[in-house]
C-alpha cells in the first residue's frame, strides 16, 4: 500500500514523451494550470511540470508550484489510470494558496480523465 502513493521515477515523463503529449493530447484549463494527457501505454500514470521564469521569477517559487503538483499527483495516482499528463503553470502560486490549488488541479485532473475515457 506504501507503494501505491509513492512518486516514484517510473511516474516521471522524459522530454521526448513530453513533446508527444502536447502534440497529441486533450487539454483542459483553469484558472492557474492548463492540464494536457493523452494515454499511454504503461500501467501507470506519469506527470511532467512546466513551470516558466515568465510565471514565477525565483526559482524558489517554481520549485514550490512543482512540488504542489507532484503532490496532488502522488495523493491521486490510485484513480489516474494509464495516462501522460503535462501540468503547466499558469499563474504565480502565492504560499498561502495550497488548497484553492489543489482543488483546482484534482478537478481538472478529473476532467481530462473523463474525456480521455469516453
Amino acid at each position: 500500500m506504501g507503494e501505491l502513493y509513492r512518486f516514484s521515477r517510473h511516474n516521471r515523463l522524459k522530454s521526448a514523451m513530453i513533446r508527444s503529449v502536447l502534440s497529441q493530447s486533450r487539454r483542459v484549463n483553469g484558472m492557474i494550470f492548463q492540464v494536457a494527457g493523452s494515454v499511454n501505454n504503461d500501467n501507470l500514470p506519469c506527470l511532467a511540470v512546466i513551470v516558466t521564469r515568465k510565471v514565477a521569477k525565483r526559482a524558489v517559487d517554481r520549485n514550490y508550484a512543482r512540488r504542489v503538483v507532484r503532490e496532488v499527483f502522488r495523493k491521486q495516482q490510485h484513480a489516474l489510470d494509464s495516462v501522460s499528463f503535462v501540468v503547466r503553470v499558469k499563474k504565480r502560486l502565492v504560499k498561502g494558496s495550497y488548497t484553492s490549488a489543489a482543488y483546482e488541479l484534482e478537478q481538472l485532473f478529473d476532467k481530462l480523465v473523463t474525456c480521455l475515457a469516453s
